[in-house]
C-alpha cells in the first residue's frame, strides 16, 4: 500500500479474514469503493453496501468475530468522509505496490470505485449528461480508467499507455471534482435522483408505524393472510400483462401492442411490489411485528430468519432456465440471485423515461414469488 498508516494495515489485515470464497474485498479495493459511495450525490445506506464489501455471503455481519472488521470498515468510510468534507483538494487514495518494480497499482481502486456506482446507476447517468462539463469529464475519465483496467478500453496502445501512466494522479483529481459535484447538488437541495418527481430509494431502515382501525399505534396485529393475498392478486394481473396479448386486442399507439399497452414495464413493476408485499409478510408472521420499510428485495429476504431462507430457497425451480447464456448479464438460477438481480425493479422501472438499463427477467420474478407463496400456504411439503 502507498499509505503505511497502522490503521490501514489493521483494516487491511480484519478484511483478510473475510473467507476467501466470499470473493470480499481489499483495502485498495474497499477505499475507492468508500470514495465512490462518499462523492456519490445520493447517500447509500451502510445495510446497503456493506454486503458488497463482504462479498456474496449470507450471515456475515452475525458470524462469530465479525464485529471488528465491520467497525474497521464503518471508521475508514468516516475518516474518508470526514477528511473529504474538510479538505477534499487533499484527498488520497490508498492503491498497492508492485514489490518488483515499485508503480502503483490503481486497478483494484477503480474496481471498487466503479461498484459503488453500479448501486446508484441513475444518478451517475444524469451525472454523465449534465451540462457540469467538469463533473461530467471526470466522470468520463473514470468510466476510462474502469475500461482500461477491464481490458476493454477502445484507446490506441500509445493513449492507453498514457492513461494507465497517469492514473495514480488522475484519481485524487477525479474524486475531487466529482465531489464538489455533489456538494453543488446538496446546496441546491436537488440532487440528481430527487429531480422531477424521480424514484426514491426505499431504503430507510425504520418500521411502519403500526395502526389499529382507529388510527392508534397500539395493539395491532399484521394480517399476514391479507398480505399474501394481495401479494396473489398483483401476481394475476402481472401473469396477464406479461403474457402475450390477446390477437383481438388493439394496441394503443403504432407500436407492438406488448409496448402499446405499457405491458413490458407495468408486469415487471407488479411482480416485484408482489414479491415485496409477501416477503414482508413472513416478516410480520416471523417477528409478530410490523415490516421493514425497505424496497429492496434481497435485503427484506436476508431479514428473513435462516430456516425461511432455506425453505423458500428450496422452492425455487432449479431448471428455469436450462438453455440460457449469460450474455445479458447474471443468470437468476436461484432464489437468491433472481432477488439479487431484481433487488431494485420496483423503483427503478417505475420510471421507464429515465431510460433504465437494467435487465429484468419476468420469469424468474414469476418463479420466485410463486416459490414465497406457495412456502407461505404450504411451509412443510
Amino acid at each position: 500500500m502507498s499509505d503505511i498508516d497502522p490503521e490501514l494495515h489493521r483494516l487491511q489485515d480484519l478484511l483478510e479474514t473475510i473467507p476467501s470464497d466470499w470473493k470480499g474485498m481489499n483495502v485498495v479495493e474497499l477505499d475507492g469503493y468508500v470514495a465512490g459511495l462518499i462523492v456519490c450525490p445520493d447517500t447509500v445506506p451502510p445495510d446497503e453496501w456493506l454486503p458488497g464489501v463482504r462479498g456474496s455471503n449470507v450471515g456475515f455481519e452475525d458470524a462469530e468475530g465479525t464485529e471488528p472488521t465491520i467497525a474497521a470498515v464503518k471508521e475508514h468510510y468516516r475518516r474518508i468522509a470526514r477528511k473529504s468534507a474538510e479538505r477534499p483538494e487533499d484527498y488520497a487514495p490508498i492503491l498497492g505496490v508492485d514489490t518488483d518494480s515499485g508503480e502503483e497499482i490503481w486497478e483494484p481502486w477503480v474496481g471498487g470505485f466503479e461498484r459503488a456506482m453500479r448501486l446508484r446507476r441513475a444518478v451517475w447517468r444524469r451525472i454523465a449528461r449534465s451540462n457540469d462539463r467538469e463533473a461530467s469529464a471526470s466522470l468520463n475519465m473514470m468510466i476510462a480508467l474502469s475500461d482500461s483496467s477491464r481490458g476493454r478500453s477502445d484507446l490506441t496502445d500509445e493513449g492507453e499507455e498514457e492513461l494507465r501512466g497517469l492514473a495514480p494522479e488522475l484519481i485524487p483529481d477525479l474524486v475531487c471534482k466529482l465531489h464538489a459535484w455533489r456538494k453543488s447538488c446538496e446546496a441546491a437541495n436537488a440532487a440528481p435522483d430527487r429531480q422531477n418527481g424521480s424514484q426514491d430509494t426505499g431504503d430507510e431502515e425504520e418500521l411502519l408505524p403500526l395502526r389499529n382501525t382507529e388510527g392508534h399505534t397500539e395493539g395491532h396485529t399484521w394480517d399476514t393472510d391479507a398480505m399474501i393475498h394481495n401479494a396473489r392478486s398483483l401476481h394475476a394481473v402481472a401473469r396477464y400483462l406479461v403474457s402475450d396479448p390477446d390477437p383481438g386486442e388493439t394496441p394503443t399507439s403504432d407500436v407492438d401492442g406488448l409496448f402499446g399497452t405499457g405491458r413490458f414495464f407495468a408486469g415487471p413493476v407488479l411482480l416485484a411490489l408482489a414479491i415485496e408485499i409477501a416477503l414482508k409478510a413472513w416478516h410480520c408472521q416471523e417477528t409478530k411485528g410490523p415490516p421493514r420499510r425497505a424496497h429492496d428485495l434481497i435485503a427484506l429476504f436476508e431479514a428473513l430468519s435462516e430456516n425461511t431462507q432455506r425453505l423458500l430457497v428450496a422452492r425455487y425451480p432449479s431448471d428455469l432456465f436450462p438453455r440460457a447464456t449469460d450474455v445479458f448479464g447474471p443468470l437468476p438460477s436461484d432464489m437468491r440471485s433472481a432477488l439479487e438481480i431484481h433487488r431494485k425493479t420496483f423503483e427503478i422501472w417505475r420510471y421507464p423515461h429515465e431510460d433504465p438499463d437494467d435487465v429484468i427477467w419476468p420469469d424468474a420474478l414469476d418463479a420466485a414469488l410463486s416459490a414465497i407463496v406457495d412456502a407461505y400456504d404450504h411451509p412443510s411439503e
